[in-house]
C-alpha cells in the first residue's frame, strides 16, 4: 500500500502508519473543519502527529482546530507522488528529515542548499495533490 513509507522505513525513517487506507480517499469536509492554508503547514502537522502517535500520545492536537484530513491522509498524497515518480526518494527523506524537526531548510544556509531545494519542489507537488484532495483551502 504505502510504498514509499516501506522504502523510508527500511532506511531508518520514521513514518509509522497505524492504519493502511486504500486508494486515494477523499478527505471528510464537515460543516466545521478548517482546511490547511498551504502544504507546508498541512506538512509540519502531519508530521507532528505522526511523530507524537509514534511516541504514543493519543490522537488529537489539542488545538481545538478541526481538520478536513487525518495524518495519514497527507502522507498517502506522498506516497502517492512516489508511486507516479513525481518525486524521488530523496525529495521524500527531505520532507520527513525536516518535519520531524518541524523547521524549513534554509537556502542562504551553505549546508541546507540542497535540502531547501528538494523542499520546495516536493512541496509544490504535494500542494497540488492536496488542493485536488481538499486538504488546501
Amino acid at each position: 500500500m504505502f510504498f514509499l513509507t516501506e522504502e523510508l522505513m527500511k532506511q531508518n525513517f520514521t513514518a509509522n502508519l497505524s492504519s493502511q487506507r486504500v486508494g486515494g480517499t477523499v478527505p471528510k469536509l464537515g460543516p466545521y473543519s478548517t482546511p490547511f492554508c498551504h502544504a507546508i503547514e498541512a506538512w509540519f502537522w502531519a508530521s507532528g502527529a505522526i511523530a507524537s502517535r509514534r511516541d504514543g500520545c493519543r490522537s488529537g492536537s489539542g488545538s481545538g482546530v478541526v481538520r478536513p484530513c487525518e495524518p495519514d491522509d497527507v502522507m498517502t498524497c506522498l506516497d502517492q507522488l512516489y508511486q507516479k515518480q513525481r518525486i524521488t526518494l530523496a525529495h521524500a527523506r527531505v520532507l520527513v528529515k525536516w518535519g520531524e524537526r518541524r523547521v524549513a531548510p534554509s537556502a542562504r544556509e551553505p549546508a541546507e542548499a540542497n535540502d531547501a531545494r528538494l523542499w520546495g519542489e516536493a512541496l509544490l507537488r504535494l500542494e497540488w495533490v492536496m488542493r485536488a484532495k481538499g486538504i488546501l483551502a
